[in-house]
């Protein structure tokens, strides 16, 4: 029974150890990382009569 829990135990450690490394690089992958985002530009004409009371 107690090689079982001592197991479990070592599973539980190397579990949040390889979730911690992974956290931290996809961190440092993001922070380092470039990414390139395809942009352009957006006009858009609103009439006068929005902005205006023409009572």
């Amino acid at each position: 029974m107690t090689s079982f829990i001592t197991m479990k135990s070592k599973v539980t450690k190397i579990s949040l150890a390889a979730t911690a490394v992974l956290l931290i690089g996809g961190l440092v992958f993001l922070a380092i990382t470039d990414i390139n985002v395809k942009t352009s530009q957006v006009t858009k004409t609103i009439p006068n009569e929005r902005f205006y009371k023409t009572d």
